[in-house]
């Protein structure tokens, strides 16, 4: 014979576990509690009809673990308050990065736009500190040939290529020629 179901908002806990949920096996639902030798459900994780409807159902000792509000009802899973608290947070982060997603668009385009309307002769904070400790130094530099090398002068005329300079090098000593003679040796 099953009885009417019980409101959650009535039940109480004789004599509350010291044993921390994290602790048990099991899962979200349902766990074992090593100190006591007993599965403890979790009301909070089922939903109001089925949590009302298992209460009923238990006789004996039941061990469960429940979250009240400050009104004195239980939170169940599918408690209206609670789906309202995660609706509006997800609403409110989806418009957070909205606002993050407008900004950046409207801060590159408006930033490029603003490029190209300053003076050519305009330094930024940081060129104008650089060139403040070390004049000169944001001075563009003529490259040559991709070498890296920076061009001191300007010069025009007729193309020569000259033949580098020879470089005699010492005849090898006698010792030298022996080492040498050594190392190719087997």
């Amino acid at each position: 014979m099953n009885a009417a179901p019980l409101s959650l908002d009535l039940i109480q806990i004789a004599s509350p576990c010291h044993v921390d949920w994290d602790e048990m096996s099991g899962d979200d639902r349902v766990r074992h509690c090593g100190h006591c030798k007993l599965n403890v459900y979790d009301l909070s994780a089922m939903q109001r009809d089925e949590a009302e409807a298992f209460i009923s159902s238990r006789e004996g000792r039941t061990c469960i673990r429940f979250y009240r509000r400050p009104d004195g009802t239980v939170l169940t899973r599918d408690c209206p308050v609670g789906l309202k608290a995660v609706k509006q947070r997800f609403v409110r982060a989806a418009a957070a990065l909205a606002g993050m997603v407008v900004a950046l668009i409207t801060g590159t385009l408006f930033g490029g736009r603003l490029n190209g309307l300053k003076p050519d002769d305009f330094r930024s904070a940081s060129t104008a500190f650089a060139e403040w400790i070390e004049p000169g130094s944001t001075q563009p530099q003529a490259y040559s040939m991709g070498w890296g090398c920076p061009t001191s002068l300007q010069m025009q005329g007729e193309l020569i290529i000259a033949e580098p300079a020879e470089t005699p090098l010492p005849e090898p000593t006698s010792e030298q020629l022996e080492q040498v003679q050594e190392r190719l040796e087997p």
